[in-house]
């Protein structure tokens, strides 16, 4: 027998979709709607299910997020005593210590961090132009240091060229920069790759000479609100992934410190990065002039 049709679940796949007139709020989480009032924006994340396991009967969204002027909504779906239940959650903007969007093929993990959690919202990467409209709108809203208090004013923008920087990296920093002029690049590290020390070596692979690569390429940008890095990254399954694996963070400036490091082991130092609930580190060539300014700018944790 065929199953009922709804129009909902004539809809329902794998994207994320804008809550509108065309696309209501998901029966479970009706109750809260009136919350939503005002949104600037608000859409709702599918559940990680094929088409064929899903029916007109079960609730088919994990999560609605709504961003107003002030705050971050995000309503979840939740197991309570065997039946779908809500959990909300409320995020003042001006609470939000730090933003990381991982993505890896079709899997994509959006972090929200504050003083006292971190929130993770799973989706499908189909979806990511309007994960990346919702960052954007976030970090818009997200209240600015007064105009001389960045640490980065003096700082002078690093130029770029197809004879000093990977292509992709070119076209992340035209994007970036087409989408908020205001973004400035101070730092661009290509990817490290060193020799595997002696006492790790094997006779083989002594003669082979291998190397391993231990930080794929990132770049930093900066403005008035934040430190923004984009980078190609290790996860989840090695090295070999990093051409399908990117990593976006943004760190207020506000709540933001950095410290060198460095490690006997590794012949490498690191850069890292912290605010309230986020650690982010990277190796970075000795050499590397701009990151010494980054460390040189910001307060030492």
């Amino acid at each position: 027998m065929k199953k009922n049709s709804t129009f909902e679940f004539d809809s329902f796949g794998p994207w994320i979709l804008l809550i509108n007139e065309d696309h209501a709020v998901p029966p479970l989480f009706q109750p809260l709607e009136k919350k939503l009032t005002g949104s600037l924006m608000a859409f709702k994340i599918p559940r990680d299910i094929e088409r064929r396991e899903a029916n007109p009967a079960m609730n088919l969204y994990d999560a609605v997020m709504g961003i107003l002027e002030d705050k971050i909504l995000i309503f979840k779906r939740v197991l309570r005593d065997g039946r779908d239940g809500v959990q909300e959650i409320e995020i003042p903007l001006s609470e939000i210590s730090g933003l990381r969007n991982n993505t890896y093929l079709l899997s994509g993990i959006l972090t929200i961090y504050t003083a006292g959690k971190s929130i993770e919202i799973p989706y499908n990467t189909v979806s990511d132009e309007i994960i990346q409209e919702a960052l954007g709108l976030i970090r818009k809203l997200m209240p600015p240091m007064a105009d001389n208090s960045s640490p980065f004013l003096s700082l002078a923008a690093l130029p770029y060229s197809r004879k000093t920087m990977e292509l992709e990296f070119i076209n992340i920093c035209n994007r970036v920069q087409k989408e908020d002029p205001q973004m400035q690049l101070i730092s661009y590290q290509p990817s490290i790759e060193y020799k595997v020390p002696r006492q790790f070596r094997s006779s083989l692979l002594m003669r082979l000479g291998l190397k391993e690569k231990v930080q794929s390429s990132y770049v930093i940008f900066h403005d008035k609100r934040e430190l923004s890095i984009v980078q190609r990254t290790f996860f989840p399954d090695g090295p070999n992934t990093d051409a399908y694996a990117h990593l976006q963070c943004y760190l207020p400036l506000a709540s933001l410190s950095a410290k060198y490091c460095e490690e006997k082991k590794m012949p490498l130092p690191r850069l890292i990065l912290e605010t309230d609930m986020m650690n982010e580190e990277f190796y970075f060539d000795p050499g590397n002039e701009g990151i010494r300014n980054i460390l040189e700018s910001i307060p030492a944790s």
